[in-house]
């Protein structure tokens, strides 16, 4: 089953349900597992914000993996000129995910208009499979 999972969050609902999809199935599957955390900052927004949205949202991530009893780690990257759905994939290569899981809707601003711009990418171009978590019906 899937021992690395790469999950993408940006601090909003449907990324958080993300990340609980992902521990459901590292828990289910067993020891060994390893849970990569991804906040991507989007170089066309200003950085000082989103470092601090980003820091406080890996934090969040870390201990609810922690309280769950799966092995996690953290990691920020810059989308450095290029897409988010860019940064994920890169991430996804340079840590051996063999899973990635992220929310179809952005949080807020510009990320929530471009209606799953980022996971459509992602799912475009990922030679992993991809778990979608969808923004919940109102």
């Amino acid at each position: 089953m899937h021992q690395k999972i790469l999950v993408a969050i940006d601090g909003g609902e449907p990324s958080q349900r993300a990340l609980a999809h992902a521990i459901a199935l590292a828990s289910r599957t067993g020891g060994g597992n390893h849970l990569r955390i991804l906040y991507v900052l989007d170089d066309a927004l200003d950085q000082s914000e989103l470092i601090a949205e980003g820091n406080a949202a890996l934090a969040e991530a870390a201990r609810t993996v922690a309280a769950a009893g799966i092995d996690g780690s953290e990691v920020m990257r810059p989308s450095s000129g290029g897409t988010i759905a860019s940064a994920i994939l890169a991430e996804a290569t340079e840590s051996g995910a063999d899973l990635i899981a992220l929310g179809t809707h952005g949080r807020k601003g510009l990320r929530r208009a471009i209606v799953g711009s980022v996971a459509e990418g992602v799912i475009r171009d990922s030679g992993v499979p991809v778990l979608l978590s969808p923004q919940p019906r109102d």
